[in-house]
């Protein structure tokens, strides 16, 4: 058989030699391959039973798309055949590959046997994938009926044979090919878990189909023989009866008991007339991690992929993927026998409690989801690749009992790190031993104290820093604060060390030292082991209540993490990840709160002012005897206020799916925001809080803001570079620093302390969105459009705006567009160089200028006749690709407009080549003129100036998607400035270094155009209010307990008399 395959290699190689080097046109070869192929495809059967049509083998096709042989023979011609097709088995050639391993070639499938069908494949290749390991090819003998089995057969492979045969046979007789009972049932319960369907609609839909499909149908009747038949591609699962108390589980050695333990609480329901069986109080689902992590090596999609890691090779300096960080390669340095084997398996553990119930019940409902991370970046933590392992039926929070729940999974870990599972890889038709390895934790920061055994709340709440921190407690606001608790981290010459007079007055920081950075090692050893805090299983769910001296004073330790039984643990630095999610989240809530005075959310009360009196020598903002205190500065007045909500309201418009429409959160009437959810937070912090009160605030307090919103924006780049996580490291202590001078010390809680540490996380962890809580693709986005024949090289995802017309242009439209068309091709850019000798040997004397002049105006004349005078009919130009810049690659300028058609221009002739031009209008892009730039990267354009050359078409792959944003304003500027937003379409891969990382949700390009931003060390010593005099706000104190924080009502007389 490999005799054979390598005459099909040989003889058919000419399918791939398709440019003519010397010509640079179709060799002759390839023409009579393709000449060939099509002869051969229109004489089969199964073209001439579907209408002509027949499977494109193109390369971008691959045999997926069932088209017209006319438009085949194009997509070949422009594209050229899909890798390694030298047996054309879908267009009625056979040839088994696979003969002595594991699997069924679907070719072979097809009714007619000739060729096969699409979606009848994709479900044969699910069966495959499911028994590839444990059902050998052999037992097969390849006839249309597959009923001849050489031996007998063990019920595993039985239950193989019967999903075969689900996939093959149809429906019922004459209906449309590639509808099976498999199908069918896969697709009921598919919309069960979509809609959240009950058994009992699951059975009523089953009935019903059953009813209304022809008779002798093979319809599934029922959830249950639906579930039966699908559960043999399923994984296994367990269910653990639980501790109603969430003390233990009754599991192992524990599992003959029938009361807790810990709390001797009953582990079975009473057993009456109506319950005959033992039912128990509460349970827990396992799903063990190895069958699934055989599977990714079971099915062809995805074992390759599972080698990314290994394979990929990434930029010096640069990080795209958790492989390229240091915790990644400190541990293959430390374990190299585990990284020789490139298919062992690298996991990262997320968890999080949610109400399924929404508000009406007070219930708690705990997964655990484990994540390869071996995959590339367009497939790593994609839905399909999170799996879920374990299930806390609820209804109590876990707590500090998370960890009798994560046993089973503990286990099984450490047997996937010593024992290794035999598994087999499709790609490379191989068994092997898989090993696996825990790498991290994802959770928001109360679930990382769960999960790490130190307390996330109190003085010492930040897991980093443990000890080695000064918060201290507010007395009149009663909660914990971080203010001036970051000039640590600064450089020891730093002058704001020696500041005795905008953070806690009369104190520096000269001798003060930033924490250590510790390993899991010196955790365990130094921290964690002095302490000796009980373990779970020893004391039960419920038995951390008894501190250990010192708990809150010298250390947080409430118990000894079940991590920590897992034999490399003490080798990781990372361990547990802080969400950077969660962080920015809470960060932009207590900034928006505070600027818009939001009552019960605002930092800034009659308590936070009282502090102030205490700790700051901050007399502009203290309260006077009459309970009246100046308008602080970091407060929106009544007119800025009602600015921003009406910009953003009316003003701010992202492109599709790129954000949820921001102005459904503007509540006009309580003047604040409403309901926002996190993923509109994050657009917020990086895309609008960098300028959008450049003119509603004082200038030092927006550029104090706008280096939170850059920090976030520089951090969350889906390709990080180590040089530039070292600044950002700088930068957000001078951010912290800077805040504080302006904020009350009520202001800064844990959550403004923690992204001191981010960098950091993210130095050892590679980019963030592998290690926060985002779903991939969010919830709320735009869908997708997509539109059929759009050229290749139109890579962005938009919306045609109405119909496709037909459009003559104008001569001076059909000139500038045809010369951008040859200029920007790169197979025209020989043609290019030649035309500038031919016009420098015709006029030695010519300057530049009139070159370019030259080449705007006859270039397209010269190309047509010098290719056109060698008797050719048509111009073969071939794919356009992505330039640099919005204009001609080769320049430098970046040009900002307005997109007003999309044009396709067609080239008559065999290739029937079609180019995709965007026309234009541009703003001014001139620096300093039309366009400005700040340090920070920020760009804006002057909406009044345009460009005044007439030059109005790119290449649609050449364009990046823009949105303009105005700024808010309280009095009407004379230059009306408009942000300029690069943003990327959702769900796109975008080509180039690594074309396989997704620009998935949340995620923006590094910005490495523009110089990372400096923070500066701004100084504020005028931070009265933008008025001629400072005016006495009233505080209006309700009545209330004790504790509650009352609120700080800064109403203005002038503002009360207009209303």
């Amino acid at each position: 058989m490999t005799g054979n395959y390598n005459n099909y290699t040989n003889f058919r190689d000419r399918m791939y030699k398709r440019i003519d080097e010397e010509t640079e046109n179709f060799s002759r070869e390839f023409v009579a391959g393709v000449e060939e192929f099509m002869t051969f495809a229109n004489s089969q059967e199964l073209m001439q039973n579907n209408g002509g049509k027949f499977f494109c083998p193109c390369s971008i096709c691959k045999n997926e798309k069932f088209l017209p042989g006319q438009k085949i023979l194009r997509h070949i011609y422009s594209r050229g055949f899909m890798e390694d097709y030298y047996v054309w088995y879908n267009h009625g050639k056979e040839i088994d590959m696979r003969l002595g391993t594991s699997y069924v070639d679907p070719t072979h499938l097809s009714g007619s046997g000739e060729g096969g069908n699409l979606v009848q494949d994709r479900y044969v290749e699910m069966v495959n994938d499911a028994f590839c390991d444990n059902v050998t090819y052999d037992n097969y003998q390849h006839d249309d009926n597959y009923q001849n089995v050489v031996d007998p057969v063990s019920n595993h492979s039985q239950k193989f044979y019967d999903l075969l045969e689900g996939a093959k046979n149809p429906l019922y007789d004459g209906c449309h090919e590639g509808h099976s009972q498999l199908s069918l049932a896969a697709r009921v319960l598919q919309n069960k878990t979509d809609y959240n369907m009950s058994e009992k609609c699951v059975d009523s839909v089953c009935q019903m189909l059953t009813d209304y499909l022809p008779a002798g149908n093979q319809s599934t009747a029922s959830h249950y023989e639906t579930e039966r038949l699908m559960r043999n591609l399923g994984i296994p699962y367990y269910t653990i009866d639980v501790c109603v108390n969430n003390c233990m589980i009754f599991w192992k050695e524990d599992e003959k008991w029938d009361e807790c333990q810990f709390c001797d609480a009953p582990r079975w329901k009473p057993r009456n007339e109506r319950r005959r069986t033992k039912v128990a109080y509460s349970r827990m689902w396992y799903l063990p991690i190895a069958d699934r992590l055989k599977r990714m090596y079971q099915s062809k999609k995805t074992a390759s992929a599972m080698r990314w890691h290994a394979e990929h090779q990434a930029k010096e300096g640069e990080m795209c993927h958790p492989s390229d960080a240091a915790e990644w390669k400190n541990f293959q340095d430390l374990h190299p026998r585990f990284a020789e084997e490139p298919r062992n398996v690298y996991l990262g553990l997320c968890t999080d409690g949610f109400n399924p119930f929404g508000m009406s019940n007070n219930h708690s409902l705990w997964p655990v989801i484990l994540t390869p991370y071996n995959l590339p970046p367009g497939m790593c933590m994609n839905t399909e690749y999170l799996f879920l392992t374990i299930l806390n039926s609820g209804p109590n929070h876990p707590r500090a009992s998370l960890d009798i729940f994560l046993k089973p999974l503990i286990a099984e870990l450490k047997d996937l790190w010593s024992t290794r599972v035999e598994a087999y890889d499709v790609s490379l038709n191989q068994n092997f031993n898989l090993k696996a390895v825990l790498l991290w934790t994802i959770s928001d920061f109360p679930a990382y104290g769960m999960l790490s055994g130190w307390t996330t709340h109190g003085k010492l709440s930040c897991p980093i820093c443990m000890e080695d921190i000064k918060a201290f407690y507010l007395p009149n606001g009663r909660k914990t604060c971080w203010f001036d608790c970051h000039r640590t981290f600064l450089p020891h010459d730093h002058p704001l060390r020696k500041n005795k007079r905008d953070f806690v007055k009369g104190k520096h920081a000269v001798n003060d030292f930033p924490p250590e950075s510790l390993t899991g090692e010196q955790v365990y050893s130094e921290r964690l082991s002095d302490v000796s805090p009980p373990k779970t299983s020893k004391c039960g769910g419920n038995g951390h209540d008894k501190k250990k001296p010192g708990y809150g004073k010298t250390h947080n330790w409430h118990k000894e993490s079940i991590f920590w039984e897992l034999p490399y643990w003490r080798d990781l630095t990372l361990r547990h990840n802080i969400d950077v999610m969660h962080i920015e989240k809470n960060f932009f809530d207590n900034i928006i709160n505070t600027l818009m005075n939001v009552k019960g959310k605002s930092k800034d009360t009659i308590k936070s002012r009282l502090d102030i009196v205490f700790f700051c020598d901050r007399e502009h903002l203290h309260v006077d005897s009459n309970g009246k205190a100046p308008f602080p500065p970091y407060t929106l007045d009544k007119t800025a206020r009602t600015s921003l909500l009406e910009c953003v309201k009316h003003s701010i418009k992202f492109p599709d799916g790129y954000a949820s429409d921001l102005a459904k959160w503007v509540d006009h009437e309580n003047g604040k925001f409403s309901g926002m959810k996190s993923h509109d937070c994050h657009v917020f912090m990086e895309r609008l809080l960098p300028f959008i009160f450049a003119n509603l605030l004082v200038q030092n307090v927006h550029l104090a803001l706008s280096g939170v919103g850059l920090f976030f924006r520089d951090l969350c780049s889906r390709t990080l570079q180590k040089s530039r996580l070292n600044k950002l490291k700088e930068n957000i202590v001078l951010i912290i620093c800077n805040l504080e001078k302006i904020f009350p010390p009520s202001f800064f809680d844990v959550m403004q302390h923690l992204p001191i540490h981010l960098p950091y996380e993210a130095e050892l962890g590679g980019p963030v969105q592998y290690k926060w809580m985002f779903t991939r693709f969010d919830e709320g986005q735009v869908p997708v459009y997509h539109v059929e024949g759009v050229p290749d090289i139109f890579t962005h995802i938009g919306r045609p705006s109405g119909e496709m017309q037909e459009l003559r242009l104008s001569e001076k439209d059909y000139r500038c567009a045809h010369s951008y068309v040859l200029r920007n091709c790169n197979y025209f850019q020989p043609f290019e160089r030649m035309f500038g000798d031919y016009i420098s040997a015709k006029y030695p004397d010519i300057s530049e200028n009139e070159l370019s002049a030259r080449r705007a105006d006859e270039y397209h004349i010269w190309v047509k006749d010098y290719k056109h005078g060698e008797g050719r009919k048509t111009c073969n130009y071939g794919v356009c690709v992505k330039g640099e810049s919005y204009t001609n690659v080769t320049d430098e300028a970046h040009y900002y407009g307005i997109l007003t058609d999309i044009i396709q221009i067609e080239y008559e002739g065999a290739v029937d080549l079609r180019i995709t031009l965007f026309k234009c209008k541009w703003y001014d892009p001139v620096l300093g003129r039309g366009t400005r730039r700040s340090n920070a990267g920020i760009i804006d354009v002057l909406s009044s100036r345009k460009y005044d050359k007439y030059d109005p078409f790119i290449l649609a792959s050449q364009a990046e998607q823009v949105c303009y944003i105005p700024y808010p304003y309280v009095k009407k500027p004379k230059k009306l400035w408009l942000n300029v937003l690069k943003v990327n379409p959702r769900r796109l891969i975008i080509p180039g270094e690594y074309e396989d990382v997704a620009s998935v949700t949340l995620q923006q390009e590094n910005y490495d155009a523009v110089s990372l931003t400096t923070i500066e060390n701004l100084e504020f010593e005028h931070l009265a209010h933008d008025r001629e005099e400072p005016i006495n706000l009233d505080f209006e104190v309700a009545d209330g307990e004790p504790n509650d924080e009352f609120q700080c009502n800064l109403s203005s007389p002038d503002d009360d008399e207009e209303e």
